[in-house]
């Protein structure tokens, strides 16, 4: 299998290096963000060029759902997988989250084996036939769904 390469935005440091602890042991490359700016500029001049993007969606400046929605726009990023991680796990931020274009929805874990689970079910899924419902939209610990 090809190591794919993942692109987080999140503005707390923390999450980052969490992230990437998480991620560590998965065979991927992160390009990891402090904020939506820089992950669209470096989406824009490629390479890395990622195969999955990760968003947070409290951020200053561009926010996750602006940034969602700017990738969404652009037809060179139209087969990229856009996931939420996110603290919020109310349904009415999940809704938005799929309605703005997001893929998929991860509740930000407690644990770095947790998170570690998350990410790598995230990168198995088959996103060319995927097929998101809001049932299988958000992913649970103890519950996950195939989507495709």
């Amino acid at each position: 299998m090809n190591k794919k390469t993942i692109f987080y935005a999140d503005d707390d440091v923390d999450d980052i290096f969490v992230f990437k602890e998480a991620a560590a042991q998965l065979n991927v490359a992160i390009e990891a963000f402090f904020l939506g700016e820089s992950m669209l500029d470096a989406m824009y001049n490629p390479p890395p060029h990622p195969d999955i993007v990760f968003v947070d969606l409290n951020m200053p400046g561009k926010s996750g759902f602006e940034l969602i929605r700017e990738i969404r726009s652009s037809p060179f990023f139209k087969d990229i997988p856009v996931v939420v991680l996110s603290t919020g796990s109310d349904q009415r931020t999940i809704n938005i989250a799929k309605r703005t274009g997001a893929d998929y929805f991860i509740t930000k874990p407690n644990s770095v084996s947790e998170l570690r689970t998350a990410v790598d079910h995230a990168i198995s899924i088959d996103w060319k036939n995927a097929k998101p419902t809001i049932s299988n939209f958000h992913y649970k610990k103890n519950r996950v769904r195939d989507i495709n």
